[in-house]
């Protein structure tokens, strides 16, 4: 029977053939390695989850242990679909994400003419793609230069297998002002000091504390770098995207994902009714 730190090599290595292995997903999968590495992988259940991982876990908020679970169920699931071994489902706890705070459309030009003005000028590029693409942080670091051709943004995403698949985004006129900002070859958004950063974990310390920054500046509620993806969506869906749009864009699976947005889009339903 396959050991459980097997899952976790076999889990690694696939996210180093991919480029997609942080220092974060690395600190995770070691803790689960250290807690259940010589138990047989059906035998990793969700008692002994929970027994194990209580006092590491009995601080943090129910999407913070999600996250930290993501990447355990996401070993098992690797291990059971390669050799076909049954393995337990993880729980994870449920966490309402129905946090949707955006800016609204005339607050964004005055949020990136900020940052543009304050001493975190260089990441103007960054935030302008954040707000106007809707990508996530971590396909934002995966941007090469050579992506942003012909009035798009292609986005890569890794599927399953290592298959790699793609989404287009259209530019905006401010997105085509930034073009020239950038390197000429190579990762689109980099640290001030020209390198890649080393994963999604450390874009996001630095881009919060700047926006707590920015956002303090303007007398704004502070918002985090996910709530430009949620600024993105709102102001699609009030420029006449609908849901399907939307879930192209936006780059989800499943429709169920986007359905969180619904709410961004005008209803039809008032004119519909009273066409009757």
């Amino acid at each position: 029977m396959k050991k459980f730190t097997e899952a976790c090599d076999l889990y690694l290595a696939i996210k180093q053939g991919e480029d997609r292995l942080s220092l974060d997903t690395n600190t995770k999968v070691d803790f689960f390695r250290d807690t259940f590495g010589n138990l047989d992988i059906p035998n990793v259940t969700n008692d002994v989850i929970a027994t194990r991982t209580a006092k590491r876990f009995a601080k943090l908020k129910p999407n913070s242990r999600r996250r930290w679970l993501n990447i355990l169920s996401a070993i098992m699931q690797l291990a059971g679909d390669t050799w076909g071994i049954a393995v337990p489902r993880v729980k994870r706890p449920t966490v309402d994400d129905a946090r949707e705070i955006h800016f609204d459309s005339h607050v964004v030009p005055l949020f990136l003419d900020a940052i543009e003005a304050s001493p975190y000028t260089f990441y103007t590029p960054h935030f302008t793609t954040l707000v106007h693409t809707g990508v996530r942080l971590g396909e934002l670091l995966r941007v090469q230069v050579s992506d942003l051709t012909s009035g798009e943004l292609k986005v890569q995403k890794q599927g399953k297998f290592g298959k790699t698949v793609y989404r287009q985004i259209p530019l905006s006129s401010r997105m085509q002002s930034i073009i020239p900002l950038l390197p000429d070859w190579g990762y689109a958004f980099l640290k001030a000091k020209g390198k890649p950063f080393k994963s999604a974990h450390e874009a996001s310390i630095l881009f919060n504390s700047i926006m707590r920054s920015i956002c303090g500046q303007m007398k704004h509620e502070v918002l985090r770098v996910h709530d430009l993806r949620h600024t993105f969506a709102f102001i699609a869906a009030q420029n006449g995207a609908d849901i399907g749009d939307l879930q192209l864009l936006m780059g989800h699976k499943d429709i169920s994902q986007t359905m969180r947005y619904r709410g961004f889009v005008p209803s039809r339903a008032i004119n519909a009714v009273a066409s009757l």
